[in-house]
């Protein structure tokens, strides 16, 4: 199916996002997809049908979809930019932040 897809849009002269961004996230899209489900039988199926493995549900977090998964994603990001070893090149402003995280958290 999705070698039908790619097919199409080299015929239709389509262009895509090759950065490794864009890849990391269309890989966490398909990821979600059961593609061995034919979506004119099941979209749902398709679409969906592997997402409860790639976003399990627990007591801790009682629900699980895109949104929490960009949250959870962007957090990660943030936090690890907040924590890292501060350096000259950075702004006041985010030399500052970090000394604020640090304190909030106890790492100073």
């Amino acid at each position: 199916m999705l070698s039908d897809i790619l097919l199409f849009s080299s015929m239709v002269n389509l262009t895509f996002c090759e950065t490794e961004k864009c890849t990391d996230f269309a890989n966490f899209l398909l990821s979600g997809m059961n593609q061995m489900v034919d979506p004119c039988e099941n979209f749902y199926e398709f679409v969906c049908g592997s997402w409860s493995t790639t976003c399990p549900v627990s007591e801790s977090r009682p629900f699980c979809n895109i949104d929490t998964e960009i949250d959870d994603r962007i957090q990660k990001i943030l936090r690890d930019i907040l924590e890292a070893v501060p350096n000259q090149n950075e702004s006041k402003a985010l030399s500052l932040e970090k000394e604020w995280y640090k304190a909030c958290t106890d790492q100073v």
